[in-house]
């Protein structure tokens, strides 16, 4: 009330044309109390309406000019209050004007104001969606549900990224399945098999490599760590290129694990989907065709 009527007051006065008057210092005196301050720290228009304004007061409660006189201890209480809170009113806002970029204090208010007028169904079109939506217990549950579920999804990517490390086999075997003629294959057509580590050629020694018919069977004395496979196109003709091919782990020789093949994807659980599909290799020769089958940061994401 102490700065909303003076200033309706000024505003009402510059509207007939009005200016009040401007001097180095001023006082106001009245029955409730006396506010001071220099010239060149506050808008003398404001004082001069805080000043009829005080005075109109105490002509209502008096029914006469405003006079002078002793104050009691609670008046005086009262004054010091009452000055205390308007000096901090008017420094706070002569210290944004001064010290924050033009137009700050009409966009603060027209954010409150859209935060005030803000409904459910419209919280969504403010200029401050995620404020105004915490005014809201609707929105509110659904914000605490959509952090539940993210946090639910990130324990369950650590976990998945934790356990989709390379696995350990002593025994990897490549089989051809069928060729690119379609003829029965007698031979595994390529001029090299070998395992992946982290996306580098392995090198299976001592025990190296076997081939019989169309499989060939890399060995390791000690059980190898692997998270792909490669293979290197023959120096022959291509009717001989692996088509369908199956690669196979073990580490008895006995029990064996798929765990390559033609094709593959990560399934939404994490888990490789192999799938036994025919894919032509390149037509040139002795050239390299890797298969790392590592989790990939995109699919991760995407987990998330």
């Amino acid at each position: 009330q102490v700065l909303v009527e003076p200033l309706a007051e000024l505003n009402q006065r510059r509207t007939n044309g009005a200016q009040p008057p401007r001097g180095p210092a001023m006082e106001v005196q009245s029955e409730g109390g006396r506010a001071e301050a220099a010239a060149g720290v506050m808008d003398d228009a404001l004082l001069h309406a805080l000043r009829d304004n005080a005075g109109r007061g105490a002509e209502a409660r008096g029914g006469g000019p405003a006079v002078n006189r002793l104050l009691s201890a609670d008046e005086i209480e009262r004054r010091n209050s009452l000055t205390s809170r308007l000096d901090s009113a008017i420094e706070t806002t002569l210290r944004q004007r001064t010290t924050v970029e033009g137009g700050f204090l009409d966009r603060m208010l027209a954010a409150g104001y859209a935060l005030k007028t803000a409904t459910v169904s419209s919280v969504l079109f403010t200029s401050k969606p995620l404020a105004a939506g915490m005014c809201y217990w609707q929105w509110q549950l659904i914000l605490s549900l959509l952090s539940l579920l993210i946090y639910i999804r990130c324990a369950q990517f650590v976990q998945l990224f934790l356990s989709a490390g390379p696995a350990t086999y002593h025994l990897v075997r490549f089989t051809v399945l069928e060729t690119r003629s379609g003829a029965p294959p007698t031979s595994p057509g390529v001029a090299g098999f070998g395992i992946l580590l982290g996306g580098c050629m392995m090198d299976p020694s001592p025990n190296g490599t076997t081939i019989v018919g169309n499989t060939i069977e890399v060995a390791c004395n000690r059980g190898q760590e692997l998270d792909g496979f490669f293979f290197r196109t023959n120096h022959n003709a291509t009717d001989e290129d692996p088509v369908r091919f199956s690669v196979d782990a073990s580490n008895d020789g006995q029990t064996w694990t798929k765990i390559g093949a033609p094709s593959f994807r990560f399934q939404d659980d994490g888990t490789l989907l192999l799938r036994n599909e025919r894919v032509d290799p390149p037509l040139e020769r002795k050239q390299l065709v890797a298969y790392d089958m590592r989790l990939r940061w995109p699919w991760l994401i995407f987990f998330i």
